[in-house]
């Protein structure tokens, strides 16, 4: 495997951001954030504890039930619906400098379960102060006073090796700008779709793989090979009944096929599958122009069909 698309390496990191915005351009903004983090002093992991271990003692232990729990909480949103009815959701796995993981989801809910209201809000958050009189765990926790307060600062003993900053904003505290825990390079994302990357090259500048002194037969099976995009101009010649789908949402309705380089009739499962073109800078400017025309028409079947706009072809050149 290339080193870059490892897990945590910047271009991996890169590419699942760019698999969940294919996600928001289909489905729209999420609706709700989640943060899942874990607790050392979860019950499972005490069970586990053999003599004086410590839970600092059995990170693996930590992650195994982590991930266990989070694999319920993620059963209670997508398929009891706790939050109604849920299209979409990603998430990321992230550890805190001492070691323990959490979670953030974003989650999209259908149009009917959106929340608009505060009633809406109130059926899932609520916030209360503690009383002093019934709540006799909570003495020697820290306080933060003067709810109209600017700021508070709060030591979290034991936790972090630094203050986290807390800003009253609008009724509710929210971190600082700087007070975010430092976390590793692990980073995973998990996604509720399938997303299907194409390929957006210009006439015969395709990319190949090749090793050093066999540059000549790698250009010789690439010049065999079809691409996502000239295998979709293909489908257009034979088949009239993609023309009217555009390259971005080809996979939605065909697979294709690596063995044969061709797109295939999707038989099941069309709706959990999103096409991704790449992001092009655009100081790559003919590729980017490219893209720009590969997301507004449909039903091309060359390159220069794709410039071709009422029967006339329009001047911009592809190499």
């Amino acid at each position: 495997m290339n080193k870059s698309e490892l897990n945590g390496s910047p271009h991996n990191m890169q590419q699942n951001y760019q698999d969940a915005m294919a996600m928001v351009r289909k489905f729209g903004k999420p609706d709700l954030f989640l943060t899942f983090t874990c607790n050392p002093s979860w019950f499972e992991v005490l069970n586990c504890m053999e003599g004086v271990q410590r839970p600092e003692d059995r990170p693996d232990i930590i992650i195994r039930v982590f991930n266990m729990k989070l694999k319920e909480l993620l059963e209670d949103i997508c398929k009891h619906g706790i939050f109604g009815t849920v299209l979409t959701y990603i998430y990321v796995i992230e550890f805190q400098k001492r070691g323990l993981p959490h979670a953030h989801i974003l989650l999209t809910l259908d149009s009917e379960s959106k929340i608009r209201t505060k009633d809406d809000i109130d059926k899932f958050v609520s916030a209360e102060l503690p009383d002093p009189c019934t709540d006799l765990s909570l003495p020697n926790c820290d306080k933060m006073h003067g709810h109209d307060a600017a700021s508070v600062k709060i030591q979290k003993e034991g936790a972090l090796d630094h203050d986290e900053i807390l800003t009253f904003v609008e009724g509710r505290y929210v971190s600082a700008p700087g007070a975010m825990w430092r976390l590793n390079e692990f980073n995973l994302s998990h996604k509720s779709h399938t997303v299907v990357r194409l390929a957006v090259h210009l006439p015969q500048q395709q990319p190949i793989v090749y090793q050093d002194g066999q540059e000549a037969q790698a250009i010789e099976r690439a010049a065999l090979r079809k691409t996502t995009l000239t295998s979709w101009f293909e489908l257009n010649k034979n088949d009239p009944s993609g023309h009217n789908i555009s390259y971005s949402d080809i996979p939605q309705y065909y697979v294709f096929d690596k063995s044969t380089t061709n797109w295939k009739k999707r038989q099941l499962g069309g709706q959990n599958v999103i096409g991704r073109q790449p992001v092009v800078s655009i100081l790559d400017t003919e590729r980017y122009y490219l893209r720009k025309l590969l997301l507004r028409k449909s039903g091309a079947i060359s390159f220069d069909d794709i410039l071709t706009v009422n029967g006339l072809r329009c001047m911009f050149m592809l190499s």
